[in-house]
């Protein structure tokens, strides 16, 4: 690894780990190639932005509010996703996350699967006629 820089710049004052910028990358890819309609899209990509910043506290205090935020946060993204059909990508999400907070010792987030999305039940009344 010589050479290759272990923070990224990514705003004045806003440095990120190079392994916890290359997982939200990934994160980010994932939620692009999911052909969500715009405004889904634009939700969770505002979300997407707030964690690097969320990330670099929690590495420097490890306060619970930040964990708490980044739980909320990806909560909203998996719950986004999967009213939008894409209930998949919120679980390849939460494994993801799930599997770089255990790399780099972060409180875990208790993230459980995700349920499916509800549908509405058929209505009574008469039964339809073959």
């Amino acid at each position: 690894m010589a050479g290759r820089p272990l923070h990224i710049l990514l705003r004045k004052g806003v440095f990120m780990d190079l392994d916890l910028q290359t997982e939200l990358t990934a994160i980010q890819s994932l939620v692009e190639a999911a052909g969500l309609p715009d405004r889904p899209r634009q939700t969770i990509f505002s979300s997407l932005k707030q964690l690097p910043l969320l990330y670099q506290e929690l590495m420097k205090t490890y306060e619970s509010r930040y964990v708490d935020e980044i739980l909320r946060l990806i909560t909203l993204i998996r719950a986004s996703l999967a009213n939008n059909g894409c209930l998949e990508v919120g679980e390849v999400i939460a494994t993801r996350i799930t599997a770089m907070h255990s790399r780099r010792g972060f409180p875990r987030l208790g993230l459980k699967p995700a349920a499916a999305p509800r549908t509405k039940p058929p209505k009574k009344g008469r039964p339809q006629r073959a």
